[in-house]
């Protein structure tokens, strides 16, 4: 039956049915995707007014857009790439041109919640852009929630600050997360396929069957994502765990794309410190005893004391403490847990170093450090011990000791570090 037909027909119209009700819910469905139904709408001009009623009509059979596809929008046309958006600008700017007063706004149901408003130039700050056929076009990085590769893209337009139209778009981004057989390595995804992705998700698969813990999402991340700082000085690819969200773990694509070491995975290294910050995160900060949190605690504050660091004097200077942290970080106590410390003799190039690890600044980081350096250097590791003076190899030494204490042998040298029983008799624990 039409939909004319169902409304028009006489037992609606002597029941009194709520057909505004009908026509909501359809109207918001035709609105979805990008797919704004003018015959429905026109019929229930309130919901007109806040929705889109245009030429995208002819949309509707298009239900999801995927990598490559052309969205049409109101306000000029968007191409999804990869996990990018690309933005008309000039086609933006006549739109704005044509209708004074007018702006607009894009937002992403996204990993990164990215929006931008336009014309605010302020919000473009930062904001990558290109020329392609002699048109300016912008880049509106993006990347899925880890849960899913689905976001939906929403466009607003308001008249003189007002909310006029309102449409949706659904986005499918490419998630490369399949292993070299095609069987997909569900809630470990990137942009791009990578290889090393599926040992990634094999470690989790194990980790989480043979310790009953739970699972992090894992997102490979393109470095072109929304505040990443690549071309500032000091500023390069990163790692992340946040644990608000249940236990995510973000890692810069760059360190897969682009490998800096010679005979070590970068991205996997980088996973595996985010990982040991989830696993201190499920372990030993959450359960209700807290004696395996305070030792650990207790060992970050025993390597400050033997750096000579206090950091609850408030005497100094700001550039006074800037200076004390720098020496803290390169003290050997703490140097002997930093990552890239040992990097330097595995680099392809010796003018591109691997930025990674900061185990003086704080117990969660020592801890997450401390796991990394014996995981990926320990015979390097054991010689770097040799050369310490006597108070800081016990200190040194504590730190190994705690962390045998509460995760046992067994489980570190199945897990996070293969060779822990060399470097416990090295360190005579």
């Amino acid at each position: 039956m039409a939909l004319s037909e169902f409304i028009n027909r006489p037992s609606a119209r002597s029941e009194k049915r709520d057909v505004h009700g009908i026509f909501a819910v359809l109207a918001l469905c035709a609105s979805i995707n990008g797919c704004a139904n003018k015959a429905v709408l026109q019929q229930v001009p309130q919901l007109a007014a806040k929705t889109a009623v245009n030429d995208l009509a002819g949309q509707c059979e298009r239900k999801e857009y995927q990598d490559g596809d052309i969205i049409k929008t109101p306000v000029g046309d968007v191409q999804l790439k990869g996990w990018k958006l690309i933005v008309d600008v000039d086609a933006a700017d006549a739109y704005l041109n044509k209708f004074p007063g007018k702006s607009f706004g894009f937002y992403l149901s996204d990993g990164l919640s990215t929006r931008l408003e336009y014309p605010d130039d302020l919000t473009l700050r930062g904001r990558r852009t290109l020329i392609r056929d002699n048109r300016k076009y912008l880049i509106l990085p993006t990347f899925p929630r880890p849960e899913s590769g689905k976001i939906n893209l929403t466009l607003v337009v308001r008249q003189k600050g007002k909310e006029v139209e309102q449409t949706s778009y659904s986005l499918q981004l490419a998630t490369n997360n399949t292993d070299k057989n095609g069987v997909p390595a569900k809630q470990v995804i990137s942009e791009k396929p990578l290889p090393q992705v599926f040992e990634i998700q094999e470690f989790l698969n194990t980790i989480q069957s043979q310790l009953i813990i739970g699972r992090p999402n894992v997102v490979i991340y393109h470095p072109d994502r929304g505040g990443y700082c690549k071309d500032q000085p000091g500023c390069g690819p990163n790692g992340e765990f946040v644990p608000d969200s249940g236990g995510d773990i973000f890692v810069d694509m760059e360190y897969f794309a682009e490998p800096r070491l010679k005979d070590i995975n970068d991205g996997q290294m980088v996973f595996f410190h985010e990982y040991a910050h989830y696993f201190m995160n499920d372990r030993i900060e959450k359960p209700l005893k807290q004696e395996n949190h305070h030792a650990i605690y207790e060992n970050y504050k025993r390597l400050l004391r033997r750096t000579g660091y206090k950091p609850d004097d408030r005497k100094r200077s700001l550039i006074q403490e800037q200076k004390e942290i720098k020496a803290l970080r390169e003290h050997p106590v703490f140097k002997i847990f930093r990552e890239d410390s040992y990097c330097e003799n595995h680099l392809k190039e010796k003018d591109k170093p691997l930025e990674m690890g900061h185990p003086h600044e704080n117990y969660k980081e020592l801890f997450a450090s401390t796991l990394t350096t014996l995981k990926y250097f320990p015979q390097e590791f054991i010689m770097r011990y040799g050369s310490l003076n006597d108070e800081d190899k016990k200190a040194v030494a504590e730190e190994i000791k705690t962390l045998i204490e509460i995760m046992g042998v067994p489980l570190m040298k199945k897990f996070f570090v293969p060779e822990i029983e060399t470097v416990k008799a090295a360190c005579g624990i």
